[in-house]
């Protein structure tokens, strides 16, 4: 379990307000320059001003530890931590948990953007909700430049949603750059489970839902920013077989199991049979195929694009075309 520590001294710049912050907006980054003013001023930019925002820079080696250095000294709400040494997102991130003084912490990655009245918007959600354990928002996905290319939706708005979910068991998932988390709930639970990289997102979120109601927002209140390269097939399979481990790990726990260790489950996965092997390949493949059809035609390339949106369609029509009529702007 994360050990929820301050970083030595001489590591952290930046000083908490005079009085209590209602929110602590969290942040890791690692050679982040390009996107990353943009990602820190949509937060210091915010309707709600009473908050603290804790960037962890995660063993950069270009000019980020600079830009945050000088971004600090201009506000008092700004605290920079800098780890030599690269942790991952959920390392980092556990690092600025360990600074966080508000009893709600808000996740931002360092190439989005927060509209300007999220975090207010967020604040008074959870407020309408007594004891609920943590909330998203939806996004409009951006591009490189920032345009707005569509936006997402979700069916987990209302308690009666949660229940279901956790009913038939069902893996909750969200974007974590919108999170909005009680936490003490994520102490209490250890926070971000390094293991689980490159889904330690999926899998905190899922053992919070399991302590209590998590919901989304429906509110468009971040801008998700999607890159030509995010799909690289390597990365889309590690993604793939993480996720499906936090899934059996959620089942296990809401059946009163024991979770599955990695080489368990890796081993069930594998003896799984043929009909099985093909049904799941044809799912993953077609959301892959989806999800590059639409960077394809964000970045100009419409005749690849339509190609690969046709044969998500054919391998799984109900997904494809459901999805295709939700997230048009």
């Amino acid at each position: 379990m994360p050990v929820f520590s301050k970083p030595a001294a001489n590591r952290e710049w930046g000083h908490p307000l005079a009085g209590e912050p209602e929110v602590s907006v969290l942040m890791s980054v690692h050679n982040g320059g390009k996107f990353l003013p943009s990602a820190t001023g949509s937060i210091l930019r915010q309707t709600l001003r009473n908050l603290e925002m804790i960037v962890v820079d995660d063993g950069s080696t270009d000019g980020t530890w600079q830009y945050l250095d000088r971004l600090r000294a201009d506000d008092a709400r700004v605290r920079a931590t800098r780890l030599e040494a690269q942790s991952g997102q959920g390392g980092a991130l556990n690092v600025a948990l360990g600074l966080a003084r508000a009893p709600w912490v808000a996740i931002l990655d360092a190439d989005d953007v927060s509209l300007e009245n999220r975090i207010e918007r967020q604040l008074a959600f959870v407020g309408q909700h007594p004891g609920l354990k943590g909330s998203g928002c939806l996004a409009y996905y951006i591009d490189d430049r920032g345009r707005r290319l569509g936006k997402s939706t979700h069916d987990l708005v209302t308690e009666d949603d949660y229940r279901r979910y956790i009913r038939e068991s069902r893996t909750i998932g969200f974007w974590h750059s919108g999170a909005f988390l009680e936490r003490a709930t994520v102490e209490r639970l250890g926070g971000y489970r390094a293991r689980f990289d490159p889904a330690h997102d999926c899998d905190l979120l899922n053992r919070i839902a399991d302590a209590g109601v998590v919901l989304i927002q429906p509110e468009h209140l971040i801008e998700y920013r999607v890159h030509p390269k995010s799909l690289t097939a390597t990365r889309s399979a590690e993604m793939r077989l993480k996720y499906e481990w936090v899934r059996a790990c959620t089942l296990a726990r809401r059946g009163g199991r024991r979770e599955p260790a990695l080489s368990e489950f890796l081993a069930a996965w594998g003896a799984a049979g043929c009909c099985a092997r093909v049904s799941r390949w044809r799912k993953a493949k077609a959301k892959r195929l989806y999800r590059q059809a639409g960077l394809e035609y964000a970045y100009g390339m419409p005749i690849r694009a339509g190609a690969h949106l046709v044969a998500s369609a054919v391998l799984q029509p109900s997904y494809a075309i459901r999805v295709f009529l939700k997230q048009r702007l």
